[in-house]
């Protein structure tokens, strides 16, 4: 299932770690040893979060659907090549 909640990667150190931080649904977060593990376990983190909001009959925010468009890593910010939509494909 595809969603359009945007989705902010970064690299923390203290948890030597990348981040999935999705700022439309409070507390909604994952993390991975690579922005596209994050990523994925991100998606799978707002299905849970969507699924236990409706369970609980709790109210769910109307996607922005914004993307982000950068990615924060330790070696700088680097932006995709045009028609690369894989976070693995970055940077190639």
């Amino acid at each position: 299932m595809t969603n359009r909640y945007e989705i902010i990667i970064f690299w923390s150190e203290e948890d030597q770690a990348f981040i999935a931080d999705v700022p439309e649904l409070p507390g909604c977060m994952a993390h991975g040893s690579s922005h596209a593990e994050a990523l994925e376990k991100a998606q799978e983190t707002i299905s849970l979060w969507l699924e236990t909001a409706r369970e609980h009959g709790d109210s769910i925010p109307e996607p922005k659907g914004r993307r982000l468009r950068v990615l924060i890593t330790p070696g700088g910010v680097r932006e995709p090549r045009p028609g690369l939509g894989q976070w693995s494909e970055w940077g190639r």
